[in-house]
């Protein structure tokens, strides 16, 4: 009984051959059709397609699978319409949709792709305008230790009768290490008639006028060197002006 239901509800629906090889030749009239169901399933991309309410199921026909055109395109996103009119079954896609913004897709990666362009760009431009400032500032810190090197060379060129043969600055107006050098070959009755309290004094003046010249909060550590021995006779330090000098006296064959 069910079969022969079937069989007058597939003659007014729209089939389609699926899965099946051999030529179909249009054609008007009817047909007698020996259908077998055997609940055959509909896969799309990995999907059971659903049977609609009032839709037949797919059937055999000889060696032939028989599925309602609504159900596998439907599943496959196409708008399926009976035309009873002319006989004519209409599938519309949304194909045009799909290419639509397939195109929006790809602008936007052009887009994409030109903004991280632009972006390596300025990156590497920021990163080159970076290195010529580390430079410029390197450049003028050398600069600006030298400038104060020579005048305090030229102000603090002895200490007491003991000349400053050498100096060297190393650092930045942060934290600044001072490196003295005397020559003991030479001066050596000169910085025995020295007490603590002048080298101190001394050393007092001498960090005060880099604190004005470079930066109060400076923290300024160094020592005095005998050139001639290689001896380290006073070793010295002080963090920004406010703090007291802190002294320390290695010469021992004179103190």
């Amino acid at each position: 009984m069910r079969r022969k239901k079937f069989l007058f509800a597939s003659l007014a629906a729209v089939l389609i051959v699926i899965l099946c090889a051999g030529a179909v030749s249009a054609a008007t009239g009817t047909s007698t059709l020996k259908a077998v169901f055997k609940n055959i399933k509909i896969i799309v991309d990995g999907t059971e397609a659903k049977v609609a309410d009032g839709e037949p199921e797919p059937f055999i026909v000889g060696n032939r699978v028989f599925v309602p055109l609504r159900m596998v395109g439907e599943a496959l996103g196409a708008n399926v319409h009976w035309d009873s009119a002319e006989n004519k079954v209409i599938i519309s896609t949304n194909a045009a949709e799909i290419e639509a913004l397939q195109q929006q897709v790809i602008e936007r990666q052009t887009r994409i792709n030109e903004l991280e362009r632009q972006v390596t760009e300025l990156k590497d431009q920021i990163s080159s305008l970076q290195a010529e400032l580390d430079k410029e500032k390197e450049k003028n810190k050398d600069s600006d230790l030298s400038d104060l090197k020579d005048k305090l060379l030229d102000k603090f060129g002895k200490l007491e009768d003991v000349k400053i043969r050498s100096l060297t600055l190393s650092g930045d107006k942060k934290k600044l290490t001072v490196k003295i050098k005397v020559d003991l070959g030479k001066d050596d009755d000169e910085w025995e008639e020295l007490r603590d309290r002048d080298i101190k004094d001394w050393l007092e003046d001498f960090i005060q006028y880099i604190h004005d010249k470079l930066d109060e909060d400076c923290y300024v550590r160094g020592t005095i060197i005998d050139d001639d021995s290689g001896d380290k006779l006073v070793e010295f330090e002080k963090d920004g002006e406010d703090e007291d000098l802190e002294v320390d006296y290695f010469d021992e064959d004179y103190r």
